[in-house]
């Protein structure tokens, strides 16, 4: 069973069971354009997103607009599914749109270990996987510590890391902010980094150093993506 999107591009059965993959589809369409519209999001470099095969896609976090602006920017046929704090399905609007929206809970007090086996199912079925490796909405002109989930599921998977940067949403729709602003948006899509480039390592130190690679590949695009967005 599919669902067709936009131009007619497959979207593939939700590896974490069934749910309602025509929510995201007719989303991506309809809302999908609105956001676009409202916000002017340029997209840079969204062709290293892969096209077929597992793939992580890992950005800072500074809005609600996060998601579905990074998700927009991947391919039509390929659902964004993102890890969201638990806290955020446990009432409306949360609990009706984050399962629709191909999301999935997280526990980040712990070491979930239901979240993670979802994030593996994801992959296993050569899905995208979305993940905020600060694991939570910092303010401008601030970083939160990386946590370590990011490489950890990469390395566990043997899967690539698409790092993004997002340059803009933190104007657009800040936490703590009820109602949205609408500045340009610029999101830029930075080199895949291939776990196995640190298999040399020792055992040890292989989850520091690919964290270090992805958080350096995020500060590397949201640099292109504010260099972009301060030339127009």
């Amino acid at each position: 069973m599919s669902a067709k999107v936009g131009d007619g591009a497959a979207v593939t059965n939700d590896p974490l069971g069934p749910r309602p993959i025509w929510s995201y589809a007719t989303a991506f369409v309809t809302v999908g354009y609105l956001i676009r519209w409202l916000w002017r999001i340029r997209y840079l470099h969204s062709e290293r997103v892969p096209g077929a095969g597992p793939v992580i896609i890992a950005a800072n976090h500074r809005s609600y607009l996060d998601p579905p602006a990074v998700a927009l920017g991947t391919p039509r046929r390929r659902p964004v599914h993102y890890m969201a704090k638990a806290e955020m399905f446990a009432k409306p609007p949360g609990k009706w749109v984050l399962p629709a929206m191909m999301s999935f809970p997280v526990h980040r007090e712990s070491a979930d270990r239901t979240a993670i086996k979802a994030a593996i199912a994801v992959l296993s079925h050569n899905g995208v996987l979305g993940m905020f490796p600060e694991g939570t909405r910092v303010h401008e002109g601030t970083t939160a510590s990386a946590q370590l989930g990011v490489a950890f599921i990469a390395m566990r998977t043997r899967t690539k890391i698409v790092p993004v940067g997002i340059v803009g949403t933190d104007r657009a729709w800040p936490a703590g902010k009820v109602l949205p602003s609408f500045p340009r948006v610029t999101i830029s899509y930075g080199e895949p980094i291939d776990p196995a480039a640190f298999d040399d390592l020792p055992k040890d130190q292989r989850l520091a150093a690919l964290t270090q690679a992805v958080m350096q590949g995020i500060e590397s695009s949201m640099s292109e993506a504010t260099d972009y967005a301060r030339s127009r």
